[in-house]
């Protein structure tokens, strides 16, 4: 429907470092990040960072996670990224779920956070994760990194 929400093109998480979903079109003002089955070749944790036509910004996050499983409650905040670090996150626990972004305010590009990760196949593991980002200009892109990745898929969806 005009106006409705666009899904934007799957890419594999099968290889290499980051995945980028640039060309979000001006006056966006909801972004949904959703995973399926992302995994790292090593035990690293998920990082999500903004950017605008000036490229991806690595500082000036106020991000935080909350990470539960049978055994464990941990919390986690970073300033570099928007972060999800729930353990191990070899292809044993791939990440599911979605993370949603919104634009809070328009003259100062800030935009929330706040999403929901399911890690797990042996061992059942959740993330919560919660933030904020002032970019210095319009969105444009968004992307995923922090390890070698080995399985999976993500995609966007926007309005």
């Amino acid at each position: 429907a005009p106006g409705g929400l666009t899904l934007g093109s799957e890419s594999a998480t099968t290889s290499g470092t980051a995945v980028t979903f640039s060309g979000i079109p001006a006056g966006t003002k909801i972004i949904f990040l959703l995973l399926d089955g992302v995994s790292f070749s090593g035990t690293s944790g998920l990082d999500i960072t903004l950017g605008d036509s000036g490229g991806l910004e690595t500082s000036g996050y106020f991000s935080g996670e909350s990470a539960l499983s049978a055994s464990t409650v941990a919390f986690a905040n970073n300033t570099a990224a928007f972060i999800s670090t729930i353990g191990d996150q070899s292809a044993a626990y791939p990440y599911s779920g979605t993370i949603m972004f919104n634009l809070q305010q328009s003259s100062s590009y800030t935009w929330t956070c706040l999403g929901m990760l399911y890690a797990g196949s042996s061992s059942a593991r959740m993330s919560m994760i919660t933030g904020t980002k002032a970019l210095s200009a319009e969105l444009t892109q968004l992307s995923l990194s922090g390890g070698t990745f080995d399985a999976g898929a993500a995609s966007i969806a926007y309005m």
